[in-house]
């Protein structure tokens, strides 16, 4: 195994200026680059915060979750603000929440600390010490500030808030609302599928444009080119089950808000729509895309 403590050292004790840190002229033309030694840092910082932070939240929202789930299960039983109706609804969407949340979380913790690694090194100008020591306090902080205390204080404050006098609990029709979780169901599902494929189809054109803009960009040096490249890469791997945790999120909002307004058959309609207009987005992004 290679010690990579000397590669380490050097990398900290490299100069930490961000994309603006070389300012060479070509022909009266300014070009933006970074050293090698601060690209090989910021990498490697992208790499430890990604792995730090989507480690970390994603364990700190599995031992949190069992007491977040029953105090949520609790609130909803207890609370005076919505009735009998909208309490079943909560009931029987609330475990497909719960079950993605882990996901979600992991996915978007991965994604932002690779974004934070690079943020810290380019634009911070922080050692990667630093910025290792940042992601794991932000990390601590998730865990006893956001889940163990703010949350818990919302659901608590939900569960024990009273009706002002005169005031009506906000309640649902039963119809309605059986339609909504149908169609939920079913356009969650549809969500599941179809987001991530039509993504996937999109890719690898929106890579190779991309690439493509990136190396012919006069404005960057070659160390600044490569750099970006080798981070599109390391996030690549991050957008499939993005986009199949999302598609499956937007399925079952869309279909429960349009189901329990519209019908079933209209709520695959809208959802069927927005995946037309979400491909066409890809596609213009495809045909746009530039530094």
């Amino acid at each position: 195994m290679i010690n990579s403590t000397p590669i380490n050292n050097s990398l900290s004790n490299a100069n930490s200026s961000s994309f603006r840190v070389k300012n060479t002229e070509n022909n009266e033309n300014k070009v933006e680059d970074i050293s090698i030694l601060t690209a090989g840092k910021s990498v490697l910082a992208a790499l430890t915060d990604s792995l730090i932070m989507g480690t970390g939240n994603t364990l700190v929202t599995l031992k949190n979750l069992p007491k977040i789930s029953i105090n949520t299960f609790k609130a909803i039983k207890n609370t005076e603000l919505i009735g009998p109706n909208l309490k079943a609804l909560l009931f029987a969407i609330l475990p497909l929440g719960i079950a993605t949340a882990p996901a979600l979380t992991a996915l978007a913790s991965f994604l932002f600390g690779l974004f934070k690694g690079v943020d810290d090194i380019l634009d911070n100008k922080k050692t990667l010490a630093e910025s290792i020591s940042d992601t794991i306090n932000t990390v601590s902080k998730f865990d006893n500030k956001i889940l163990k205390e703010e949350l818990q204080n919302i659901i608590k404050d939900f569960e024990n808030e009273k009706l002002e006098d005169g005031q009506k609990p906000v309640d649902i029709k039963v119809y309605e609302t059986f339609r909504g979780v149908i169609a939920s169901l079913i356009n969650g599902a549809i969500g599941t599928a179809v987001f991530p494929t039509v993504t996937l189809a999109n890719l690898p054109s929106i890579l190779i444009n991309f690439y493509k803009e990136v190396l012919k960009n006069q404005e960057i040096g070659p160390v600044y080119k490569s750099t970006i490249i080798i981070l599109s890469l390391l996030a690549l791997p991050l957008i499939p089950p993005l986009s199949t945790v999302g598609g499956t999120i937007y399925g079952l909002y869309k279909g429960l808000t349009e189901g329990y307004k519209e019908g079933i058959s209209k709520s695959i309609s809208e959802l069927l729509k927005d995946v037309k207009e979400y491909n066409k987005f890809l596609k213009t992004l495809n045909k746009n895309e530039e530094l």
